[in-house]
Order: C-alpha cells, then sequence, then structure tokens
C-alpha cells in the first residue's frame, strides 16, 4: 500500500501503517526531509526565564507520520498518528490541500511542547500553506490538539468535522504569529481546559465564519484569545466556563453571532461568574497592554454572572446594535481579582455604546477607572458604581443617547450633547458628581461646571475654578506685557 501511494503520490514522505522504528526521533527528525530545501528557522527565542521548553530544547521533539516535500493536491485518504508527540499530517513550505480526508490522532504530549510549539497535534501547518476541505479530524488524548498554523504557517479549513476526546485538547489554535481562517465548521466538546477557538504564545490571527461551537467542560470558554481572532455568523456556547477570554495585549471580534454562557462551575482563580472576560494572567508575559472585545449586530445571552469582567489589564470594548440580556448579576464589572498583585491590579477601560441598549449595573472598584460613552442612539438604564467606590468614572451622551437610573449613582465627570441634560433620567434618585449631589437635570444645566474638571496637587477643581485661574494667568500676562511696553517705550 505504501509503495502504491508514493507512486501515485511522490510529494508525499510517509511512515504511515510501518511499525514504530526503534529510533522514531531518528526517523521523523525534520533534517531528514528538509534537506532538499532551505533551512527552517524557529521564531527568535524570548528573553524570558519562564519560557519552558526553551530552556531544554531537546525536550522539544518534531515528529509526523506524513509530510510534503512539493506542493500537492490529494483526496479521499485516511491518516493517523497513534504515538506520542507525533503530528498525522506535517506541512513546510508548500502548498498542500487536502480534502474529503479522515485525520486521527492519539496519545498525548508534554504539555508546554504540544500547546505552545508543534509536537502532538492532528494537523499543523508550520510554513507555507494547508488547505482543508470536508475533512474530518479527530483526536483522542489529553493535549492532542486538532488543527494548529504555527510560525508563518496558514491554515484555511472549511466544511468539516472536529472532534476532539481528552482533556486539554483545543480544535483550531495559533501560537507565534499562526494564521487560520475557518469556514463552517462543527466543534463540541465536554472536556476540560478545551476551548474551541483557542490561541496561545504570541498568538497570531484566526477568522471564523459560520456554524456552531460549543463547549461544556471546566474551563472551556468557546473562545480563548491571545491572539486577534475575528467570528461571524456563527452560534457560540459555553455551559461551564467564560463565553470568551481575551488575555493581554490581544482581541474578540464578534459580528452578527449568537453567544450564550451558562457558566455554572467557577474555573481556576475565579472567585465570580461571568461571560466576556479581560484579565492578564500571571505566567510571566504580563505588561501594560489594553486588551480588546468589539461587539456588532450580535445576540449576548448571560445566564449565570456578569456579561463583562475586566481584571489586572487595560481594556478597550465596543459595543453596537446588539441584543444583550442577563438573567442575573451585572452588566459590567471592573475590580481586583485573583491575578496580578492586590491592590495595582485594576485599570482602566473604554466602553463605547453605539446604537446599543444596556441594562443593569456597573461596578468600578477604587483602584479602577471607566471612561464610557454613549452614541448613537444608545441607552443605559440602571446604575453606575452605586457603591462609591471607583477611582475615576466619566460619562459623556451625545443627543440620540439617554441614561435612566435605577439607583443612585457615583461619577466624576459627565457631559451631554442634549440642552438642559434632557436625555438623563434621574428617575427620582440622586447623581453625585464628584460628591456634588444632583437631584434634578436642572442642577446639571445651571452648574456646567461639574461637567468638566480638571485635577491639580492632587485635588479636583470645577470648570468655574480653572476659568478663574486663566483669567488671572491672562490678565498677568497683559499687565506683564504693558509694563514691559512702557519701559521700553521711556
Amino acid at each position: 500500500m505504501i509503495e502504491e501511494f508514493a507512486e501515485e503520490f511522490a510529494v508525499v514522505q510517509t511512515g504511515q501503517n510501518l511499525d514504530k522504528p526503534s529510533d522514531l526521533d531518528t526517523w521523523h527528525r525534520p533534517e531528514m526531509l528538509w534537506g532538499q530545501r532551505p533551512e527552517w528557522t524557529p521564531p527568535k527565542k524570548p528573553d524570558f526565564e519562564w519560557w519552558i521548553p526553551w530552556q531544554d530544547e531537546s525536550l522539544i521533539s518534531h515528529k509526523w507520520v506524513i509530510t510534503f516535500l512539493e506542493d500537492a493536491n490529494i483526496s479521499g485518504q485516511t491518516y493517523s498518528s497513534a504515538w506520542d508527540n507525533e503530528h498525522a499530517i506535517l506541512v513546510t513550505w508548500w502548498t498542500v490541500t487536502i480534502s474529503d480526508a479522515t485525520i486521527i490522532k492519539t496519545w498525548d504530549s508534554e504539555w508546554d511542547s504540544a500547546d505552545f510549539y508543534w509536537t502532538n497535534a492532528a494537523v499543523i501547518a508550520v510554513d507555507g500553506v494547508l488547505e482543508l476541505n470536508g475533512d474530518s479530524i479527530s483526536t483522542d488524548w489529553v493535549h492532542a490538539n486538532a488543527v494548529f498554523a504555527y510560525g508563518s504557517g496558514e491554515i484555511q479549513i472549511s466544511d468539516s468535522n472536529i472532534d476532539t476526546s481528552g482533556d486539554i485538547s483545543w480544535w483550531i489554535m495559533v501560537t507565534w504569529w499562526g494564521k487560520l481562517v475557518a469556514k463552517n465548521l462543527t466543534i463540541s466538546t465536554k472536556w476540560k481546559s478545551s476551548a474551541a477557538i483557542r490561541s496561545d504564545r504570541w498568538g497570531g490571527s484566526i477568522n471564523v465564519d459560520g456554524w456552531t461551537y460549543q463547549t461544556s467542560g471546566l474551563w472551556s470558554p468557546a473562545i480563548y484569545s491571545t491572539a486577534d481572532i475575528t467570528v461571524k455568523n456563527a452560534q457560540l456556547i459555553s455551559t461551564k466556563s467564560e463565553w470568551a477570554i481575551v488575555e493581554w495585549k490581544n482581541s474578540i471580534t464578534i459580528l452578527d453571532s449568537t453567544l450564550v454562557d451558562a457558566n455554572v462551575e467557577l474555573n481556576w482563580q475565579s472567585e465570580t461568574y461571568k461571560n466576556i472576560f479581560l484579565y492578564q494572567s500571571m505566567s510571566g508575559d504580563a505588561d501594560e497592554w489594553t486588551a480588546s472585545f468589539t461587539a456588532k449586530n450580535s445576540k449576548i445571552t448571560t445566564k449565570n454572572g456578569d456579561t463583562i469582567y475586566v481584571t489586572n489589564t487595560k481594556a478597550k470594548i465596543l459595543l453596537e446594535n446588539n441584543e444583550i440580556s442577563n438573567d442575573s448579576w451585572d452588566f459590567m464589572r471592573i475590580e481586583w481579582a485573583a491575578w496580578g498583585k492586590e491592590g495595582s491590579n485594576g485599570w482602566d477601560v473604554t466602553l463605547n455604546l453605539v446604537n446599543q441598549e444596556v441594562e443593569w449595573d456597573i461596578v468600578v472598584d477604587n483602584i479602577s477607572s471607566l471612561n464610557m460613552k454613549l452614541q448613537k442612539g444608545s441607552s443605559f438604564v440602571w446604575a453606575i458604581n452605586s457603591e462609591n467606590q471607583s477611582k475615576d468614572i466619566s460619562l459623556k451622551l451625545d443627543e440620540n443617547s439617554s441614561w435612566t437610573l435605577q439607583s443612585d449613582s457615583y461619577i466624576s465627570e459627565i457631559q451631554s450633547d442634549m440642552t438642559w441634560y434632557s436625555n438623563i433620567d434621574l428617575n427620582g434618585y440622586t447623581l453625585y458628581v464628584w460628591e456634588k449631589a444632583i437631584t434634578s437635570t436642572d442642577m446639571l444645566a445651571q452648574d456646567e461646571a461639574i461637567a468638566t474638571v480638571g485635577v491639580a496637587n492632587g485635588e479636583w477643581y470645577s470648570s468655574n475654578d480653572l476659568i478663574i485661574w486663566w483669567i488671572w494667568v491672562v490678565a498677568i500676562v497683559v499687565a506683564l506685557w504693558i509694563c514691559i511696553s512702557i519701559y521700553f517705550k521711556k
């Protein structure tokens, strides 16, 4: 069979269906297949002590069942790997299309090498382009990832089914700047730590279009992003984890999709339930960057916990024309949690609502701040910082947007493009702007000073104070100019 296969597809070099040699690592060593091509150079090693297994590169072994020596287009084959630290299919340098194939991966791997690098996937592209159409891909063990784009590798997968049967086994994944485009995939799992759409060290990009992605395992969100991930026209469901997680300086963009999150069990260090989670881990790659989340024209349903939770990172959030519902807790919570150094793990969040209706509380703790803008017919109903504990909160509404209070609220600054602040309904509650109690919108309109504030020497001053200060400055400068002019005329 191997001889016939090799004659039909001379581009393929394979060990499939052979007995395992006594030295499989030598049998599959990359140099044997890369010798006819320019040497492949892995990405530059980061200068971080925690960067295992780079500490000992001998821990990383690279094996495969089948790879390609030139461009190829094949279909209808079956590929399988049943050894640890081995891929069923590896693509380097070339453009390869595999259609209507069955690809099976069993056995496990050391977790760092499998998940951060490329040692134990069913299918992986390290360089070049791999196109997968109408394939059935399955893995059956822990740390057995399904479809993996690594380094300068690019994968395009469509109309395929993916199934994993083990913990810490991700379906579509990128690391080290890999690129992956997926269309019309059906994915579901019940396993732990197994996100449907996943990235890790140094990320890359993932673009997903269509169909269903469902996770029901603990610590298994529908999306975990350390990359730039965009999903459209899809249904994403998570039952025992957060629905979407953005870590570090990365992003998730959701377009025309349905998001459902039950989150019935707390995950890892989590102390609260939440749906959309933006945070910075303590893995060692932390820095002061900005995590981003965007959702447009989508349906976001939270059955348990906060809709959005931010901790230990700066964050930028855009919500536009979504249907957002929460059956239990708050809309947004920005506060300390189990990640980062306590007392300094709160950050600044920018929230932009565009043609967006939002209900329920916004909670901001005393080491965090919020800059919130309502635009193009947006409305917010409920309270902001009702416990008066935030560091800083500013709110701006355009003339077509509104805020209706359902509880007393405490903010630092408020601006409205609507005359007399008529788009703010206090609804019988009190709005405090830098501790000044506002019981009617007339008070806002009559005292514009509270709408814009500044800080000097640690104390807050109203815009009236600043105007008076600037008048004195101008008066002194004019007086000095007059005195100097008179002196020189003499």
